[in-house]
């Protein structure tokens, strides 16, 4: 049950719940969820349900079949290797422009969320809160790029179309906290990067940090191959 009382805000809550629910996995990729089964759950009528639905097939994250058969949406491994691409090429001009201006501050501010990514690695948490709060600070990190450089509308719209991108981070990252560090150091590494204003070696850097999740994770692909929408070869 929600605890806001403002009957406007129910269907942007059921929404921003499943949302949650399924970008982090609690809600399985292939898994069927019921308009009945969610109101009962959160304790809403029907019409913010089915309305919360149709914002999510539209996001691509859920698919409904008919009144009584909505799925959450495969994962599309071929819009994954697009967003990698936009990201390679728009969020490096973002660093490149960020470069140009790295002022003490902007400096600070990034130094700050790396420190943050490596606390959590002293903290004594289970493997799927470390997993949790460190994608979240890699998020951060990321969007504090943009937020430097004034270039949010570029963020905003990168976060529009990642939905499924999202999904599989969580899905690589979630069980192995070897490779969570290994972000961590790479985050370290384009930090000292954009500070020493080395754009060689950090354009390099950057491409292995985007496309190594989905190199290294083709085995993990094929032992849940039922998260995965079938790959287009010809793509």
């Amino acid at each position: 049950m929600f605890e806001s009382k403002e009957t406007a805000s129910i269907p942007n809550q059921v929404y921003t719940r499943l949302k949650s629910e399924i970008l982090s996995l609690k809600l399985k990729p292939g898994q069927s969820i019921g308009e009945n089964e969610i109101a009962n759950r959160f304790n809403v009528s029907r019409t913010p349900v089915r309305d919360a639905f149709k914002r999510l097939e539209y996001e691509h994250l859920l698919e409904i079949k008919s009144h009584r058969s909505t799925v959450v949406s495969l994962i599309d491994i071929n819009f994954i290797t697009d967003i990698i691409y936009i990201r390679e090429k728009l969020e490096y001009a973002v660093i490149e422009e960020l470069c140009k201006n790295f002022s003490k501050n902007k400096i600070f501010k990034l130094q700050l969320i790396l420190k943050k990514q490596e606390n959590l690695f002293s903290q004594n948490l289970s493997l799927e809160d470390l997993s949790r709060q460190f994608i979240e600070a890699d998020n951060e990190f990321h969007n504090m790029i943009y937020q430097l450089a004034n270039k949010e509308n570029i963020l905003n719209f990168i976060k529009s179309i990642s939905h499924h991108y999202e999904r599989f981070r969580v899905f690589v990252n979630f069980t192995d906290e070897e490779n969570l560090y290994k972000l961590y150091e790479q985050h370290k590494a384009l930090y000292e990067c954009m500070v020493s204003n080395n754009l060689d070696t950090l354009k390099e850097l950057f491409s292995q940090h985007l496309y190594e999740g989905i190199y290294r994770s083709s085995e993990k692909v094929f032992e849940y191959p039922e998260y995965f929408k079938e790959l287009d070869l010809n793509h």
